[in-house]
């Protein structure tokens, strides 16, 4: 069985638009470079939208005793239908995007002099948006951790039970 993706009504606003940009004849116009330089900030804008969709919907949540009781349930069903989870490499902080993840542990540990917790790293790692998104990506950097501190080549080491420094 294949499963279809029906773009959400946001997704179809932002196809019409571009569909529409494409058909005006100001685009047609535009240099190689302005163009580039149009295509790059709706890929920023594109990759904004779950980030908003999940703040609306928090806020939505947050706010459902406000609505008027007809309005709950279809507010409740745009508020609870899910995004789908992003992985822990998409959670990367900006400054991290494109590295691995052992590199940016060792950069982070090695520019603190002090150990640092599981949940310390994972702080200064990721740009975690929920508690659920936050533990996904301590699971995964607690594995690579765990990785990293042991062999004959450690890339850290493991002082007590949470926590890590540089060599």
């Amino acid at each position: 069985m294949t499963h279809t993706h029906h773009p959400t009504w946001r997704e179809q606003e932002v196809i019409q638009s571009e569909v529409n940009a494409l058909l005006s004849p100001s685009l047609s116009s535009l240099s190689l470079d302005d163009l580039t330089s149009y295509l790059e900030s709706l890929e920023k804008e594109l990759k904004a939208l779950p980030k908003r969709i999940r703040a609306v919907k928090t806020a939505i949540n947050a706010n459902l005793k406000n609505f008027p009781d007809h309005e709950i349930e279809h507010f409740a069903s745009l508020a609870l239908t899910s995004l789908p989870d992003r992985s822990p490499m998409e959670m990367l902080r900006d400054e991290h995007k494109g590295m691995r993840l052992g590199d940016i542990i060792a950069k982070v540990l090695n520019d603190r002099s002090a150990p640092l917790t599981t949940a310390e790293l994972t702080r200064l790692i990721y740009d975690a948006e929920s508690e659920d998104e936050f533990n996904r990506a301590r699971n995964s950097l607690s594995t690579e951790l765990r990785v990293g501190a042991k062999g004959e080549n450690p890339k850290w080491q493991k002082v007590g039970r949470y926590a890590y420094s540089r060599l």
